[in-house]
Order: C-alpha cells, then sequence, then structure tokens
C-alpha cells in the first residue's frame, strides 16, 4: 500500500492471499477484518467513489509520539 498509495479492494484481497498464502491459510474474512482496523487507526480511508478504492494514508507524528521515541534508555 506504501508504495502504490491507493489500490482497487478486491485486487489487495487478491494480492495479500498469493503473498501469503505460502506461511498459512488467509480467509477473506480475516483480511477484511484486518482492513477495517486500519481504517478505523487511520492507516487506509476509502475513497468515496463506490467504497472499492483504498488509499493509504501517512501518519503525522504527533509532539507525545517524538516525546516518547526521543526518551534516553535507563
Amino acid at each position: 500500500m506504501k508504495a502504490r498509495k491507493t489500490l482497487q479492494h478486491a485486487l489487495l484481497i487478491q494480492q495479500l492471499i498469493q503473498q501469503l498464502n505460502s506461511r498459512f491459510e488467509l480467509k477473506t474474512s480475516m483480511i477484511k477484518k484486518c482492513i477495517d482496523i486500519l481504517i478505523e487507526d487511520e492507516y487506509i480511508e476509502r475513497q468515496p467513489k463506490g467504497n472499492k478504492l483504498l488509499r493509504y494514508l501517512t501518519k503525522k507524528l504527533t509532539n507525545q509520539t517524538i516525546y516518547m521515541t526521543s526518551m534516553p534508555k535507563i
């Protein structure tokens, strides 16, 4: 998704199954649930036209994220 920025829903599911099928059995319902989680967490969004196109969203760092990642290890 990062490289393409946008991808059709059906094509994303097809590519995931193709790439991960050798590692474990992947069910379409599992993929759809994961896509919904990514949408909730604002990593991807559905495009308004027909709801079939997904777009990758870049995450912007918040002050809290920067603070947490720049803390020295004790």
